[in-house]
Order: C-alpha cells, then structure tokens, then sequence
C-alpha cells in the first residue's frame, strides 16, 4: 500500500515538473509573440496580467470544487447509513437469525480493521 502510494506521488511529481517546464516554455513564446507588437515593457505587462487572471481562475475554480468535495462525503455517508438501516430492517423482519450472525459478522469485522495492533 504504502509502496503504490509512494510510485504515485512521484509519478505525480515528475508530471507537475514537465507541466511547470511546460509552461514556463508557454510563458516565454507569449512574451515572444507578444513583444514585437507592443513592445517590451508592455509584453512583460501584458504576461503578467495573463498570468495572474489564470491564477485567478485557478483559485476559483479549485476553491469551488473543494467546497463541493466537502459537502459531498457528508450526503454520502448520511445515504449509506440510510441503506444500511433498510437492509438491517429488513433483515430482522424476515430472519431475526441472519440478522444477528451479520451483526456479530460486522462487529468482528470492524475490531479487527479498527484494532491498533493491526500492520497496513
């Protein structure tokens, strides 16, 4: 587990690396492009206005999605508890029997995901 995790995060790492090498070649062929028709100090104007209404945007954008990420696990949880709860009903109605091994089920399972002791 922790192996995977690690592979990611530096898969992750070497792919913002290439975005930022990237858009650092972005940035320069736009003050390049931009340079000859407005001149230099205003090209260098020009990109940093780009530059901070993309971030800008960023900010936005990603400020919105992590609050609709926040909300979201809570209407979740809240809907699998609600499925649990029917399940369980609807099992103590038909077999009080099953209802109570899947209770003692559970119960060990959670002890033992739970337990300190136990190695991930």
């Amino acid at each position: 587990m922790i192996k995977w995790a690690v592979i990611g995060f530096c898969l992750a790492l070497a792919v913002l690396g290439i975005l930022l090498a990237a858009s650092g070649c972005f940035v320069a062929a736009f003050y390049l492009w931009v340079a000859p028709h407005l001149g230099r100090p205003a090209a260098a104007a020009v990109t940093g206005a780009v530059l901070v209404v993309l971030a800008l945007c960023l900010a936005l954008a990603g400020g919105a999605s992590l609050r609709r990420m926040r909300r979201r696990p809570r209407r979740l949880l809240g809907e699998f508890q609600n499925t649990i709860g029917l399940v369980a009903r609807l099992m103590l109605a038909r077999d009080p029997k099953k209802a109570l091994l899947a209770s003692l089920l559970a119960g060990a399972l959670a002890e033992y995901i739970l337990s300190p002791g136990r190695k991930r």
